[in-house]
């Protein structure tokens, strides 16, 4: 990526100023505050490269604060930060977290956040439209946001090297390519953010909203069992399936909603690529725990109003 924004050509004591306003494009607010120690000495430097909706963007610069104070309007979209050097001090509705080399956090752009770095640091920032956050995981965002998900996990590793590559590949891909490549990704970040929360929790825990992270972490690694349910749910997390109802029904869903939603989601990913892997429909959707084909196709015609062998025929014209 090219720089799309640099201080060396900008005189010392205008720098920062600059980089507010290019900062306030990175994260989509315009009322963000910039600060530094010595304002003369800071440096920075931007690269970005938007396709379609996507917005990848690299970002090095010397010591500095930036925070926006009130929650901002305009186009929600989700921001990935991966530190890729230095250190960062992030808040976001009242959790503190710390970024070291290696760890990543997610924001949403239109509540408040402020975001401290005190030395020479390089962040690489994915920006996403909310909604491929709600399609493609059942991630309940406003849960994780702020939470600085560490580096060491094989799951944050994995979702590093997505990122790395993600960044490299940007330029040449297909919009359809992209989507899918976005979809997948989220998958990751969601994965990696579900084991950490998982870990960090007691098996047994009075907070309902970590207890539901854990209902939904077990479904979604287990979205190719037949068997998964409200009952298999109850049983595996030691408590009742009214219980269990209840927490999803704080989330407008239900737990058999929740299941089959995701499932359908897995299937619309595969049945895209069907035309390279070769799979059928049949195949596709009992390997996502559909026994019965017809149940499918109903089922995938209700969601997306289109039959399972159109989206194939689609994904090979394209």
């Amino acid at each position: 990526m090219e720089p799309v924004f640099s201080t060396a050509h900008i005189a010392p004591m205008q720098r920062l100023q600059q980089w507010r306003k290019g900062s306030e494009q990175v994260f989509k607010s315009q009322d963000l505050n910039c600060k530094a120690d010595d304002c003369a000495q800071f440096e920075g430097e931007m690269h970005h490269h938007q396709a379609w909706d996507i917005d990848a963007i690299r970002i090095c610069a010397s010591s500095h604060h930036i925070a926006n104070k009130e929650r901002a309007a305009g186009r929600e979209v989700f921001l990935v930060l991966f530190q890729k050097s230095g250190t960062c001090k992030t808040v976001q509705d009242g959790v503190v977290s710390q970024l070291s080399p290696g760890d990543f956090v997610v924001f949403e752009s239109n509540r408040r956040f402020s975001l401290e770095f005190p030395g020479p640091m390089e962040q690489m920032i994915l920006r996403l439209p909310k909604r491929y956050v709600k399609e493609t995981t059942l991630l309940p965002a406003r849960r994780v946001t702020g939470i600085a998900i560490p580096g060491t996990t094989a799951e944050s590793q994995i979702a590093w090297h997505f990122m790395g590559s993600f960044f490299k590949a940007l330029p040449a891909l297909t919009e359809d390519g992209l989507r899918n490549s976005v979809r997948s990704f989220v998958d990751v970040l969601a994965t990696s953010i579900l084991c950490h929360l998982k870990a960090e929790v007691p098996l047994q825990t009075s907070h309902k909203a970590l207890q539901l992270l854990r209902v939904r972490h077990t479904i979604e690694t287990h979205l190719t069992d037949p068997d998964l349910g409200p009952e298999s749910l109850a049983r595996r997390h030691g408590t009742s399936r009214r219980h269990l109802e209840r927490l999803f029904a704080g989330e407008g869903t239900t737990i058999s909603s929740a299941i089959w939603q995701r499932r359908l989601e897995k299937c619309y990913a595969d049945l895209e690529n069907a035309p390279l892997t070769g799979r059928t429909v049949t195949e596709i959707a009992h390997y996502w725990g559909f026994s019965s084909s017809a149940h499918f196709s109903r089922s995938f015609k209700q969601r997306y109003d289109l039959c399972p062998t159109a989206l194939i025929a689609q994904s090979t014209r394209h």
